[in-house]
């Protein structure tokens, strides 16, 4: 018995196997680092799309408007190239008095003998390949006041707010709006790849469902980036806050029990029992001094989300059950792993030196275009 006591206490050690193959290590290695995310379905990137959760909530958020892309505008946006319209201006500057469209074709023969020296004339205004979508848009701007911000289903082109005059991306005409999807890779994600790494739910998107894209257009309003904050839900309960804006500001701490209790009434009131999936984020907007919680968007509990000032292992590894208040994460002073105030949170997006000063004085769409064109060919891009 002691013989039998004494073997149970100290277990055999498995065979010593030899060291791994390169192979096997790297199998290891990512059977480690993966993460144990819930599995994320083609219906919950659906459900996460502003079209989607903007019909439940819509009454939460800035006044907003909806616009289905045509197939021929969703040609334009994977074009190569930057063509913008001829008649609008660039940089918040007046629009002069639209002409009529027929001037443009007046001027776009070729010469006799063949050749196809293209001029600036020559260069085809995008918008007669769209022309009711555009006027849409023209009008959806004015609509919402002349000022507005903008995003496809899942992302806005904060990656190209540095084109515009201020870096904040309100948009005044439909020709900024064009040019921030344009220049943005966050866009191209929305166009090309929003259900890649999924589950597909067998029966419940069709392929009108996958390929069907829009363009929202929110009024601007001016803000504090000090109370946008992201909310992360598992299991239809919140397990953490954070803040959205990389600085910090020293008074956002005093008021920590009151941004908890403000969004925990509010996702409690207006969200929990309505949004269809039990695990996605939400950014909310804490009008100041936090009277009223605007929903500014909703994403995909994924490894796509941004996890701002957690980790991803962190959030995963929180059990929802033993969460009785979520804590909220803020910047502190001097933090380390702060952005520095000084840099861009999107600066890897960025185009060369050469390309933003050529939209400096440039008060023409088509000029500036032409200019970056003349640019690209310099640097060979």
């Amino acid at each position: 018995m002691a013989s039998s006591s004494a073997s149970q206490e100290a277990p055999q050690a498995p065979p010593y196997i030899g060291p791994l193959t390169p192979e096997q290590a790297a199998k290891e290695e990512a059977r480690l680092d993966k993460l144990p995310f819930p599995t994320v379905t083609e219906s919950h990137i659906l459900n996460c799309s502003y079209p989607s959760w903007h019909h439940h909530f819509g009454d939460l958020t800035y006044r907003s408007l909806i616009l289905p892309l045509p197939p021929s505008f969703l040609r334009y946006l994977h074009e190569d190239g930057i063509a913008l319209p001829e008649n609008e201006n660039f940089g918040h500057i007046p629009q002069p008095t639209i002409e009529d469209d027929s001037d443009y074709y007046s001027g776009a023969q070729s010469d006799d003998d063949g050749d196809e020296t293209e001029t600036e004339s020559e260069v085809p205004d995008p918008t007669l390949l769209f022309p009711d979508f555009h006027q849409q848009v023209a009008n959806s701007v004015a609509l919402l006041g002349g000022r507005v911000s903008v995003k496809l289903d899942w992302s806005a082109p904060q990656d190209a707010n540095w084109i515009l005059p201020g870096n904040t991306g309100d948009c005044r005409t439909a020709g900024e709006v064009y040019l921030l999807l344009k220049t943005s890779s966050f866009i191209t994600f929305d166009l090309d790849q929003p259900y890649t790494e999924c589950s597909q739910d067998e029966g419940v998107l069709s392929k009108e469902d996958r390929e069907r894209r829009h363009l929202v257009l929110r009024e601007w309003k001016e803000i504090i980036p000090a109370m946008e904050f992201r909310v992360w839900v598992r299991d239809r309960k919140i397990i953490g806050i954070c803040q959205r804006d990389p600085n910090f500001y020293d008074y956002l701490e005093p008021m920590s029990d009151e941004i908890v209790d403000k969004i925990m009434d509010f996702y409690e009131d207006k969200i929990q029992a309505k949004f269809p999936d039990p695990n996605f984020t939400f950014d909310v907007y804490l009008g100041y001094p936090a009277k009223r919680v605007y929903l500014i968007d909703i994403n995909p509990f994924a490894p796509r989300t941004d996890p701002i000032l957690f980790s991803w292992m962190e959030l995963l590894k929180l059990d929802p059950e033993n969460i009785e208040l979520p804590e909220l994460r803020l910047v502190r002073k001097d933090d380390p792993e702060a952005w520095n105030y000084t840099s861009s949170k999107f600066s890897a997006h960025k185009m060369p030196l050469e390309v933003v000063n050529a939209g400096d004085g440039m008060h023409s769409m088509a000029e500036f275009a032409e200019k970056w064109k003349d640019i690209l060919q310099k640097l060979d891009v």
